[in-house]
């Protein structure tokens, strides 16, 4: 794009989805102990650098990384904000009442669900989220963990770590695509999600908590990842954790019972407007209609 531009004369549109670059660190496919990885590093960062600040606008995902990328660029470029939204007439078109979700599931009369739904990587805190989970079972005996993910085999790596078989016999593993999705995510109390807080994530604009919003299910996420803080205060649709307090901190059983208190349909009806796919999509339109004007 950066040289079809160049060329062509064209404008460019630079789509941020994140803080690539760092990224390779945070998912150790380089290792910054390593010459060669470090050389990559600086080499790609110029790059991005240059396409950056040759672009005519920049779409990134949070507000929290727009000083980063105001600071470093050469020259101002307008940057618009458009996080991961979700489909909601998809989870609309699929949702099952609660019940029904559970019953399909087979899973027990009057249990309460926590749930998971993605990858098993070393940016999401799996263990954490186990401990969180054990913590809250102390007090509710009827408590179950569901975890949603192609990744079966490394989660059961990491499960299998805990001794406590009670509380393993507690966690649910399933295999689903995105048309099972729904199905799942109705069958949660709320979504549990902690990631390992690093400098790229301020880039981060996590999909599976809109995905969460689409169903009507609450999210609960640790403080500091991209825009989560300001969006969960802000429409008041889940809570803030703060691993300060500690996964076994009594606060945390009233984060849960905050969270489940939140009406299902007041979250749609909260942030379908700002996180609807219907939402970027024209913003997308606002940005190619003004550039092609400026062409003209």
């Amino acid at each position: 794009g950066f040289f079809l531009k160049k060329i062509f004369k064209i404008k460019l549109v630079f789509d941020f989805r994140g803080l690539w670059v760092e990224e390779r660190f945070d998912y150790n496919i380089w290792n910054k102990k390593k010459i060669l990885h470090k050389l990559y590093f600086k080499v790609f960062k110029k790059l991005e650098l240059e396409i950056l600040s040759n672009s005519d606008y920049i779409i990134c995902l949070t507000n929290s990384v727009k000083p980063y990328l105001n600071k470093i660029l050469y020259k101002k470029i307008p940057i618009e904000v458009i996080p991961c939204c979700a489909d909601y007439n998809f989870f609309k078109n699929n949702k099952y009442p609660k019940n029904t979700a559970r019953k399909i599931l087979k899973l027990e009369k009057n249990t309460s669900v926590i749930g998971y739904a993605g990858s098993i990587n070393k940016v999401y805190l799996i263990q954490d989220m186990i401990d969180f989970f054990k913590n809250l079972q102390k007090k509710n005996k009827k408590l179950i963990f569901i975890f949603v993910t192609r990744q079966t085999s490394e989660l059961k790596k990491i499960i299998n770590n805990n001794l406590n078989k009670k509380i393993n016999k507690n966690i649910k593993i399933f295999k689903a695509d995105r048309n099972n999705i729904p199905l799942f995510l109705s069958s949660f109390d709320l979504t549990l999600c902690f990631i390992k807080k690093t400098f790229s994530r301020t880039a981060m604009s996590p999909t599976k908590m809109f995905e969460s919003f689409a169903a009507g299910i609450p999210f609960i996420c640790n403080k500091g990842i991209g825009d989560v803080d300001l969006i969960l205060k802000k429409h008041r649709v889940g809570a803030v954790f703060d691993f300060k307090s500690g996964v076994n901190s009594k606060k945390n059983f009233k984060l849960y019972n905050q969270c489940k208190k939140i009406k299902s349909d007041y979250i749609i009806k909260k942030t379908k407007p700002f996180y609807d796919i219907s939402f970027a999509r024209d913003r997308y339109n606002y940005i190619y209609n003004n550039l092609e004007n400026d062409q003209k």
